[in-house]
């Protein structure tokens, strides 16, 4: 499958996968997006307040920094 939500122009950030097979994207146009790792349909997305800097997975959720100077948490 392929993901192709983000606006014209925006680029893909990062990836990661957590251990649930659910793929988390970050574009430029400041949208997190998790997505289902068999078929690429979008779970939720997140509008954040900037650009995403970086992403991570841990302890069952996934972090991603800004450049607002947050780190944001999303899952249980």
């Amino acid at each position: 499958w392929s993901f192709g939500q983000a606006s014209p122009g925006a680029q893909q950030f990062s990836v990661a996968i957590d251990s649930q097979g659910r793929v988390y994207t970050a574009v430029k146009n400041k949208v997190l997006y998790a997505l289902k790792g068999d078929d690429g349909s979008i779970i939720w997305s997140y509008t954040l307040a900037d650009e995403p800097r970086g992403i991570a997975i841990g302890d069952g959720r996934v972090y991603i920094a800004s450049y607002d100077g947050k780190v944001y948490a999303f899952g249980e």
